[in-house]
Formats: C-alpha cells, structure tokens, sequence
C-alpha cells in the first residue's frame, strides 16, 4: 500500500511548488505596454508558445506530438468529449491544466458574425475517485492563479477575497473552478453559470474495478449527476484522464460516447512516444523497475486480471524426452505492421513454446516469450531442437496468419536458410494454416479444460526461467480485451496440435496443404 502523506507534507509541497513558480516565472519590468500587448497577441495566437511561457516549469520537457494534436483538438472544439489513455506520466493532468486556463483566460478561437472572436470557458470542474484526489489535482490551478507572476502581469490578479480557498475558487475574470470527488456533485451552479469544462481524471482505482456494482455506480454517477451539471445550450468540453487499468472501468465505458479516444503507450515498436523526453535506454531501465503486469497496465493499456479464466496453474516434474511419442514446439511471430523484417520489431511478444503429450497430460517443457527481433525469433526454434537433441521426435510449427503475406513468408524463408547454414541443419518447420477462430475464445477453450482438470503441467525446472514466468503471467492475465496473449496464443497452438497428432496417430501429413504452402 502506498504511504498517504500529511497534510503537513502536502503544505510543504505546495509551498516548494508556489517558489518554485516565483523564481521560473520573471516578468520583464522594462517591457512597453504596446510590446506587451504585441506579446500577449502573439503568444494567444500559438498556445504552444502560450504554454512554454507561462508554464516553463511545467514544461521541462518539449511536447510530444500527441500533446501537441490533443490540444489542436480541445482548443479548436469549444464542444468536445475526449478520453485520453495516455501512459503514466505523460503529463495528463498537467496538460489538461495549461490547455483550460488557456480557454479560461484566453478562449477558443471562434467566428461570431463573420468576424474572428474568442469563446471563454467560465466554470471547471474535476472529478476524481475522491475529494482528496481532485483537491490535489486543483490545487496547481489555484497556486498558478495567485502565484505565477507572469499570469497576473498579464492577465491581472485572479484571487477574489471571500471567493478564494482550496477546492473552490472564484476568478476576478469571471471564471470558477471546483473540485469534486466521486459520487458527490454538490454546488455546481454558480448564479447562472454551469459547468462548461468537465473533467474526470484518474475517477477509476483498483479496488472499484475488483466490484462491478460500484463501477456500475459510478458510472451512474457520472452519466446521471456530473455531466448533466453542463448546459445544454452551451459548449461543453468532456474530458477523461485515465489509464485503462481494468477490462470494465469508467474510463473505459466513456469510449463509447467520446468523440476522440486517444491512446498513447510509452513506446511503439521501440520508438518512444515521446521522444523528446524518453529514450529507448531509458524506457528499457524504467520498465525493468517494474513487473510485467505493471508494465502493461500502467504504460501499455493493457490491464492485467488475475483469475478469470485461468486462476492457477499446475508446476511439475517433466518425464524423461524419450518417453514422449513426439514433441511438438509452435511458434507464434506476431509480426507487426511496423516489422521490417530487418530485426528492429519491438511492438509484439513472439513465443515459441515446446509442448509434449504422456499418459493424458500436456507437458509445458520449454518457453521462449518476449518482444524479440524476426532473426532471434528463428534462433529459438534452433534453441529448442539443440535441447531435444534427438531424445524425442520433434515437430515444429508456426502460425501461418503473417505468412499469408508474401512480404513475411519471404523474410521467414530467408532467415532460416541462414541459420540452416550457420548450425549446418535445417528445422523444418510446417505453417498452421488453420483458420483460427477469435484469439481469446481458441485460448480459453483448448487450454482451460486441461488446466482446469490438472493435466496442463508446466516444467518446475523452468519455474525461475524468465519466459516461462512471462507465459504463465500472460496466461493467468488471458481476458477478451487483454491485448497481450503471444504466450498463450502459441502454447494453444501447440496443444492444438498435439491433439490433432495424438487423433491421427501414425500419420504424418495432417493437412491437406496447397502446393505453395511448403515446409521451410
């Protein structure tokens, strides 16, 4: 459990924050007012430069592109509603911040009969999974609002006396901001104001996705109370900050309604998604802090669910390779779109799994999971012939979906005929041309009878190996919307297999394959 820190510590946070505004934050005394009123005119016109202006401390970093489109999407939609599933870290909160004072101080760029105008923003408010939650989120507003001098240099003195404490402030220009937490909407009028900027960040935590009722009910919350605060007859922004961290959440539900749902993950195929800030070294150290699970969730959108359809798994002694009719091992390359083919994929998790069949029980011998070149991909099934080394007779096979593409039928061909030629020996390997029903419903259905009954067995002299932990992590974390299931999707395909073997025992071609459709 988190350690929740004392209001003592949050003042001292604060108080760090507000100094630390004051000394980024100079006004230049020796400006005219035409100069300033040129600058002012010009920073309006660009909010990127309006934000590094007035926000350089909260701006270490230049912004990412998709900072830069999600914004170009707030600011000129003066009624919009956007889910941003940005990884963690990415800034959420803090650009939501900087793009709402724009539209509160500034506006969004409009058209009022015939001529350029400006359509302010004049009530926020911010609804977390607490009180606490969204008054930690207000509070930056508030301190920026009473403490950046560049703000009130030239925007004037925003803190209204009376009108002025945390969690609830009234602008001297006009405009209010709240906070709420959930399940509670209470005061949200102001005269004859409504909401006009709601804003739900990080509304779902882990222990209310564990209960569907109280999704259920905060759902109701948020479509019956909060965003029926807004009025109907003026433009209203909704906006949800949040990572998908269950497979039924709020922020997940709102996808339906939103008219952008932007989803940005920590790298794709290798290349940071914000390059600016992140390397791939340091993406690779940050993740290596954490747990797979974690890293799915937290920087993929991937929620990990422990205990759906697979809620354990069964870990023992693998018989001697010689007892085994035969061996199977099925490789699954989940090739990407992005994948040259020249070794600098990173978007998928390739496997290749080795899967025995004794006495009715399917042995999980040998694993190779993990986000891996084409090239290293092709060396696992060498690795795993070299491990047979002939105790057993070994069947290899891979998922023939990609090498439907000539482009990826072409590059495989290509690369073992080079490890042909380097381990003097050529693994011949058959392509799974089934046509393969959807990828969770094959899963659950070939391999949760046999785990289920005990007869799935995992190698427990592979139980510290790193992808054999990975495979049963993902298998464990199998779900209709997981989106990492290559592990798993290989071992099915190996047990599938398997069971097709053991019904047509003695035979040797199972499928009736077409002419270009050959083993490598």
């Amino acid at each position: 459990m988190k350690e929740q820190l004392t209001k003592k510590q949050w003042a001292e946070i604060w108080l760090e924050f507000k100094e630390s505004i004051l000394n980024s934050a100079t006004v230049d005394t020796s400006e005219t007012s035409d100069q300033k009123k040129a600058r002012i005119t010009r920073l309006e016109k660009h909010p990127e430069e309006w934000f590094k202006y007035y926000f350089g401390e909260d701006s270490s970093s230049e912004p990412a592109a998709f900072h830069k489109a999600a914004t170009r999407r707030i600011i000129n939609n003066p009624e919009w509603y956007e889910v941003r599933h940005w990884a963690r870290s990415f800034a959420k909160s803090t650009r939501s911040m900087m793009e709402d004072l724009f539209l509160m101080l500034v506006g969004h760029p409009v058209v009022i009969n015939g001529k350029p105008a400006r359509e302010k923003k004049r009530f926020k408010i911010i609804i977390s999974s607490s009180y606490d939650a969204a008054e930690k989120l207000f509070m930056p507003y508030m301190i920026h609002l009473e403490t950046n001098p560049r703000i009130i240099n030239d925007y004037g003195t925003q803190e209204k006396v009376g009108a002025w404490k945390s969690g609830d402030i009234a602008s001297r220009s006009g405009f209010y901001i709240k906070a709420f937490g959930s399940g509670v909407i209470r005061g949200t009028k102001k005269r004859n104001i409504r909401p006009d900027i709601i804003e739900f960040d990080d509304l779902d935590t882990d222990e209310d996705c564990l209960n569907a009722d109280i999704i259920t009910k905060t759902w109701n919350f948020v479509t019956r109370a909060a965003i029926p605060t807004r009025d109907i007859s003026k433009h209203t922004i909704v906006r949800w900050n949040g990572n998908v961290i269950a497979e039924d959440c709020c922020v997940v539900r709102a996808e339906e309604f939103a008219d952008h749902v932007d989803t940005i993950n920590i790298d794709v195929d290798g290349v940071p998604s914000w390059p600016e800030r992140d390397t791939p070294e340091s993406i690779k150290r940050y993740l290596s802090t954490l747990p797979w699970s974690s890293q799915q969730t937290e920087c993929y959108n991937n929620p990990y669910t422990d205990g759906k359809a697979f809620k354990k798994v069964k870990w023992g002694k693998v018989p001697p390779l010689h007892k085994f009719p035969w061996l199977v091992q099925y490789g699954d390359p989940a090739t990407s779109n992005k994948d040259t083919g020249k070794g600098n994929s990173k978007s998928s998790y390739k496997a290749v799994v080795l899967v025995g069949m004794l006495d009715q029980n399917y042995y999980v011998i040998k694993a190779h999971v993990n986000q891996m070149t084409n090239a290293n991909f092709i060396e696992c099934f060498y690795n795993i012939e070299k491990f047979v080394n002939h105790r057993a007779q070994l069947f290899s096979y891979i998922e023939n979906n990609s090498l439907q593409d000539p482009f990826y039928d072409q590059v495989f061909r290509d690369l073992f005929y080079k490890k042909a030629l380097e381990y003097n020996v050529m693994v011949s390997i058959i392509p799974d041309k089934r046509v393969k029903p959807d990828k969770y419903t094959r899963i659950e259905g070939t391999l949760e009878p046999p785990n289920r009954l005990g007869n799935l067995i995992f190698n427990e002299a592979e139980q510290d190996d790193e992808s054999m932990k990975l495979l049963v992590t993902q298998l464990k974390s199998v779900s209709p919307r997981s989106k990492t299931m290559d592990g798993p999707d290989a071992l099915e395909g190996a047990v599938w297999i398997t069971n097709t073997r053991q019904a047509y025992a003695g035979g040797i071609e199972l499928f009736d394959r077409p002419t270009n459709n050959k083993r490598f």
